[in-house]
Parts: C-alpha cells; structure tokens; sequence
C-alpha cells in the first residue's frame, strides 16, 4: 500500500465519523421539530408521528455506525501507530503529527483530533517550511520501505 494512503487513513475515518455525527446531530433536531398542529381544524397526524419515528430510528441507527466506525479507528489508529514506531524518532514524529493526529478532549469527554500541517511541524521542530517538506518526503520514504518489507513477510 502506498506510505500517504496508509497514513491518512486515521483522518478519513475521522471525517466520516465527524460527517455521521453531523446527520445524527440533524435527525435528532428533526425529531423534535416534528409536531402535530394545536387547535383549527384536525388533520390527519400519522404522517407527523412517522415521520419523527423514522428519524428517531435513522438517528439511532447513524448512533451504532458511529459506535462501529469508531471503533474501526481505534483498530486502525493503533496498527497505524505500531507501524510508525519502526521509523527513526524524527520520521515517527513527523507523520504521527501530520497523520494520527493529538487527541484534545472537552470537558464533556468529547474529543477532537488536531493534525499538524508543514507550517506547523516546521514551528515544532524550530526548523523552516523547507525543511518540513524534506523530512515528511523521507519519513514517507521510510515508511514506504516499512510497508514493502511487511508486504513482502505477508505475501
């Protein structure tokens, strides 16, 4: 597998989860926003009370596929990290930063992953944008070489 996709798995997985947290976010507003008309004349409410059953359940549904996802990105978060480990510490560094990423959690425990980018790797190393791009083009190097070898024990 190639070194880039391997590493930007973990920010995929974080995306799609951030987007399903964003649907759940939307069908639990849908379904408080669904009423039945008070007073006037009666109409017929089953279509209201469906339709807040329905996004009850896509809401609670979307819940689980987060709660599965998430837990796929552990799986992978870690495997990605055990990976990186065989990489000399500046490479390790380099691409745990840009690509897993540092967990910052709220006071509720909700997390956010913040991933560095060349600017700010560059700012972290006290080193210029130059050479960020260097080492994170030789860290992905390495760790390509990492992932031909385990291709090569596996195949």
């Amino acid at each position: 597998m190639d070194a880039l996709k391997y590493v930007s798995q973990v920010q995929k997985y974080d995306i799609l989860i951030e987007k399903k947290k964003e649907q759940r976010t939307e069908y639990l507003a849908m379904a408080s926003c669904i009423t039945s008309p008070m007073g006037g004349e009666r109409v017929q409410t089953s279509g209201s009370k469906q339709r807040m059953a329905d996004a009850v359940i896509e809401s609670v549904e979307i819940g689980e596929q987060i709660l599965r996802e998430h837990n796929e990105l552990m799986i992978k978060r870690r495997e990605i990290v055990l990976t990186l480990e065989k990489l000399d510490v500046t490479s390790y560094e380099i691409l745990y930063l840009m690509y897993v990423g540092k967990m910052k959690f709220d006071k509720n425990g909700n997390y956010k992953v913040h991933y560095l980018g060349i600017k700010e790797i560059a700012g972290h190393f006290a080193k210029t944008d130059t050479w960020a791009r260097t080492a994170h083009r030789k860290a992905l190097a390495e760790l390509q070489k990492v992932l031909d070898e385990k291709e090569k024990e596996v195949g």
